[in-house]
């Protein structure tokens, strides 16, 4: 049976999750940087209408945002300043798109489109850390696999562009710091893919040396791999080589899904 966790970074004690619709199939996307806030998307109306929601932790309130044009954010991510939320979506048209959602006034601008598609088992959308970027993996085709892209939202520029490679890391895990994400060549269920710290600056990167990691890392967390060890109920803090295991705390599950929230993870003590 799926259920959803949060970990309370003051109490250190695992909660289920309150609050959910009881009209609609529900699937968590985001934590914000702060922990205050949840977003997920849920499936209403039997699954013709797929809108985004963001729930107040603290009291369980909901807030809906609506896409004006019909089409359906697939995935999205909240802003380190909690002001604004980058979503990833495609329409018809096989155009795959990052918008840009205000919070305050709930207004909606383009940053980035191209040719392709948003899907939940292929896709990764995450904010760099100072909000001035976002990174964003989506498929080419079913045929010619994922491609990454890294935009400047503030210009749209778009700084970096590869095809064939995918972010590690879930939302609020991809970015190691500012300027650096990791890439991994496109997974595989025969062996697990070299990975490249790159530096999206420049474009420069150094090939990492723990293969056999890649598959069960879930997130990076101040510059350091987050794994749950196959097998294992626990999750590791390890240098980007695999190195320097550290155990940050144990679950009772396997976990199909996880995102952090940075701000509230620097709070949590994992001591005796």
């Amino acid at each position: 049976m799926e259920r959803i966790l949060l970990l309370d970074a003051d109490t250190g004690r695992f909660a289920a999750f309150a609050g959910v619709p009881s009209d609609g199939i529900l699937r968590p996307l985001a934590l914000s940087h702060d922990g205050r806030y949840l977003l997920f998307s849920v499936l209403e109306d039997g699954g013709r209408t797929m809108l985004l929601v963001l729930h107040r932790l603290a009291d369980g309130h909901n807030r809906r945002l609506y896409r004006p044009d019909g089409y359906f954010d697939v995935l999205a991510a909240v802003a380190p300043d909690g002001r604004t939320v980058a979503t990833l979506s495609d329409d018809d048209d096989e155009v795959v798109c990052i918008d840009l959602v205000d919070l305050e006034a709930l207004t909606r601008r383009r940053a980035w489109s191209g040719a392709g598609g948003a899907s939940l088992n292929e896709a990764v959308i995450a904010w760099s850390p100072s909000g001035d970027m976002v990174a964003a993996t989506y498929y080419l085709t079913h045929i010619d696999g994922v491609a990454t892209v890294i935009v400047n939202v503030r210009s749209g520029a778009v700084l970096r562009h590869y095809e064939r490679r995918a972010i590690v890391g879930c939302t609020n895990g991809s970015w190691v710091d500012d300027h650096h994400v990791i890439l991994v060549d496109e997974p595989s269920e025969e062996f697990s893919p070299p990975a490249d710290l790159v530096d999206v600056r420049d474009g420069s990167t150094r090939r990492l040396h723990s293969q056999d990691r890649w598959r069960n890392s879930l997130a990076i967390v101040d510059g350091r791999f987050l794994s749950q060890m196959y097998g294992s109920s626990d999750l590791y803090l390890t240098d980007l080589d695999g190195n320097d295991a550290e155990l940050l705390l144990t679950v009772a599950a396997g976990l199909d899904l996880l995102d952090i929230a940075p701000e509230a993870l620097a709070r949590l003590d994992t001591g005796p």
